[in-house]
């Protein structure tokens, strides 16, 4: 037996369909509804409706079928009743693509990609985030032509269904696979660029709500969003290993770049400097403190020095394929939180090297940071509704 309803989502008309019995659901547009309800804070519908509930938030309003609760913790409100002003999303490494299998029972990579990404706009529809960030690796050998169906692949045809994806800007930092890691010259494969990915120089290619490449141009090194004010550092250039590689030669690569790395660490200190906001967010691809398999990257350790003295907050990765949150201590506040299994998870399943970390998961999974004034929230999702860790930093 199933039902069928009409609705409308953002001037489309569409279907949501679902089953009464079993309560097969598909959060694809047609599952997202928006009704018109007052914006007095945050106001949770709980019915009952044949083993299906809704759920709505009343800052929207999206309604959702699901049997869980659990995305109910993605709420906008924090511990304290504050709500918060700026939220978003972090995800990183989802640009596998193809076939390649998990070790485990996760499937393959696109496969796990599909369903984080609806995991994901379960979170949005309650989070309602401003904004998406990507960690890098956005699309895996990099982009070979402006419009290389790579990006389809990786991006558009996974994330842009989703209203709650689709509707915001991503931000996107670049990754050594975005550079071209994996399609070396020798190996007969055109080149690849980064700069197919960068929305100034392929805008008629890209989506509207793709920004990249984070860290690359003077115009996308800080996001400023309320009380929150968001940097981008372009990494890659930075680790020493990658400059003797065919693809680091590529047009607009590693070695073009190699420059400019000066450039960015001046710009990254007199951003912080001159910065007002009560939190600062720093977002790379490379961890700078890891317990995953790449551990923590030698190139990058001068940032923490500077991380502490500009009092920033989190620093966001990604490169390891796991879930993770480092403190460097207690007396700085700085946490250092990858998220880097938007597809394939890392195969060890427990942390290596000699960090203490808060938390880790080699799990396929995102992040969700959510900022008010006086309150930042930093959640770590998995699959199914499962929140697997979350914490607040607060200030006076």
């Amino acid at each position: 037996m199933k039902k069928y309803e009409s609705l409308h989502v953002e001037g489309k008309r569409e279907r949501l369909e679902y089953d009464l019995l079993d309560n097969k659901k598909d959060l694809r547009p047609g599952s997202l509804k928006r009704d018109r309800m007052t914006r007095c804070g945050m106001l949770v519908l709980l019915l009952s409706c044949a083993s299906s509930l809704l759920i709505g938030t009343a800052i929207g309003v999206h309604i959702v079928y699901t049997k869980s609760l659990g995305y109910l913790k993605a709420r906008p409100v924090s511990s304290s009743g504050q709500l918060f002003d700026t939220k978003f999303l972090v995800v990183g490494d989802f640009g596998m693509g193809g076939t390649l299998q998990s070790s485990g029972d996760f499937g393959t990579a696109k496969e796990i990609q599909e369903r984080i990404a609806k995991e994901m706009a379960y979170v949005g529809v309650v989070l309602q985030p401003d904004f998406v960030v990507s960690t890098g690796d956005n699309i895996y050998g990099g982009m070979k032509d402006k419009a290389d169906p790579a990006y389809n692949e990786t991006f558009l045809s996974v994330y842009q269904g989703y209203p709650s994806l689709s509707q915001v800007n991503w931000y996107s930092v670049l990754g050594e696979q975005d550079y071209g890691s994996r399609n070396d010259k020798a190996d007969g494969m055109a080149e690849s660029s980064p700069l197919y990915q960068m929305t100034a120089l392929n805008e008629e290619n890209l989506a509207k709500n793709w920004v990249c490449c984070g860290g690359r141009r003077e115009s996308f090194s800080v996001k400023q969003h309320k009380s929150l004010d968001l940097y981008f550092l372009d990494t890659s250039p930075f680790i020493h290993k990658y400059l003797n590689k065919p693809w680091a030669s590529y047009p607009g690569g590693i070695l073009s770049e190699q420059s400019k790395l000066q450039a960015q660490l001046d710009m990254l200190e007199s951003h912080l400097e001159q910065s007002t906001a009560p939190w600062k967010v720093v977002v790379g691809h490379h961890p700078i403190l890891s317990n995953g398999v790449n551990g923590n990257t030698a190139e990058l350790q001068q940032l923490r020095s500077i991380f502490k003295r500009h009092k920033v907050n989190l620093y966001l990765n990604g490169h390891d394929l796991v879930l993770q949150d480092i403190e460097e201590d207690k007396k700085s506040g700085l946490h250092y939180v990858t998220s880097g299994s938007g597809a394939l998870p890392q195969d060890l399943q427990t942390g290596l090297c000699c960090n203490k970390a808060k938390f880790f998961e080699a799990v396929p999974g995102f992040v969700t940071v959510s900022v008010a004034q006086h309150e930042v929230r930093v959640q770590f999702w998995g699959e199914k509704a499962k929140l697997l860790h979350e914490y607040e930093l607060k200030r006076s």
